[in-house]
């Protein structure tokens, strides 16, 4: 027993406690506290710590997703500005072409009985002027027909030598100009400054007549009229 006290432990040999330093122990008892948990725990814990650090982005997005949707689209950009051309009729279309060119009539004459009747004829036009039983009838008509409403406003007008008129008409069927009238001394007058001579305008919605130059009808054209004295007089 006295020798089992004997081995008692010599203060001289007494094991040193550890000298390590005060702050590093301090350190790294503050880096295990802050060490995650999942670590240290179970898995449940890591997993709670993922959410808990992926929270602040969620919100984030969904803040950039709010705003997004509550901002008002730009409306689309507006065409560039074009000449707009209205459409047009087909007798528009016609009557913005060209002029065609004066061409001259060749009178032709008839007497019988009531009818008195003149023609100037070209190829491309004739002329007709009549009178029947007190009515004077004057037309003109292209040799070809074209797609005209009849019965619109049109007008004949003469530049002549021995006078000018003017006469409001209708277009007819095939494109040409009618004009009537009663016979009187206005009106032959009329018709004996057409065989004077001069140059004659038919005009109407989509008629394409050109210009007919007149020459003098001479005796011919005398005689014919002396035809429409006598129906005057009657």
């Amino acid at each position: 027993m006295a020798a089992h006290r004997a081995q008692a432990v010599d203060p001289g040999n007494r094991p040193q406690a550890s000298r390590e330093p005060f702050h590093d122990r301090a350190f790294q008892f503050s880096f295990a506290f802050r060490r995650p948990k999942a670590d240290r725990t179970s898995n449940h814990g890591w997993r709670h710590q993922v959410v808990l650090t992926s929270l602040p982005r969620v919100v984030w997005l969904g803040s950039l997703l709010v705003l997004a949707a509550c901002q008002v689209p730009a409306p689309p950009p507006e065409p560039a500005a074009q000449d707009s051309v209205p459409p047009t009729s087909p007798a528009a279309r016609v009557a913005q072409l060209p002029e065609p060119r004066p061409v001259d009539g060749v009178w032709n004459f008839e007497r019988r009985d009531n009818l008195c009747a003149a023609r100037a004829s070209h190829a491309v036009m004739v002329l007709s002027a009549s009178v029947r039983d007190g009515q004077v009838s004057i037309s003109v008509r292209p040799s070809r027909a074209s797609p005209v409403r009849a019965g619109l406003s049109a007008r004949l007008s003469l530049a002549g030598t021995m006078g000018s008129w003017r006469l409001q008409g209708r277009t007819s069927k095939g494109g040409g100009v009618e004009f009537s009238e009663r016979l009187d001394e206005a009106s032959a007058s009329r018709l004996q400054a057409l065989i004077s001579g001069g140059t004659l305008d038919a005009k109407g919605p989509g008629t394409q007549l050109p210009l007919l130059r007149l020459a003098p009808a001479g005796q011919p054209g005398g005689d014919w009229f002396e035809c429409i004295r006598q129906q005057l007089v009657l």
